[in-house]
């Protein structure tokens, strides 16, 4: 009879133990699969670590993302992101805590081709991508 309870005792043990791996194994694939369906990153110049979610972000503006460019915004092309860039500004977050008085001062600094532009909502924009709120930075482009 003793045997028969240590017997039934190991088989539990077994068990439990196939299942814990298996739970694991379950966890650690679906863990993966997700890293993988998600293209996030880090935005190594936001001090809060928000996860950049480049596939939300396609959703939501219908195009590719790709972190810390900023001429998803509107009003900067190619050459206005060169400038902010030369100057410092080279991500989402540090363009959202640029003031509008410098973003005008530099742009006038410039040149005239330049302080034709109006950076009064580039900070806004760029405070929403920063902070992974796509939807919230649609809807200001859009208003």
């Amino acid at each position: 009879m003793e045997d028969f309870v240590q017997i039934e005792l190991l088989l539990l043990l077994v068990i439990l133990l196939i299942t814990s791996l298996l739970a694991f194994l379950l966890g650690w694939i679906a863990r993966g699969a997700k890293e993988k369906t998600s293209t996030t990153r880090k935005n190594k110049h936001n001090k809060s670590n928000v996860i950049i979610n480049s596939t939300l972000a396609r959703a939501e503006l219908g195009k590719n993302v790709k972190e810390n460019d900023l001429k998803i915004f509107e009003g900067i092309g190619p050459k206005i992101e060169e400038l902010l860039n030369q100057k410092g500004i080279t991500s989402w977050f540090l363009l959202s805590e640029t003031s509008k008085e410098d973003l005008k001062a530099l742009l006038s600094e410039a040149g005239e081709r330049f302080s034709l532009h109006s950076p009064d909502t580039w900070p806004t924009q760029a405070k929403f991508a920063a902070n992974n709120q796509w939807n919230e930075l649609k809807k200001f482009q859009d208003s």
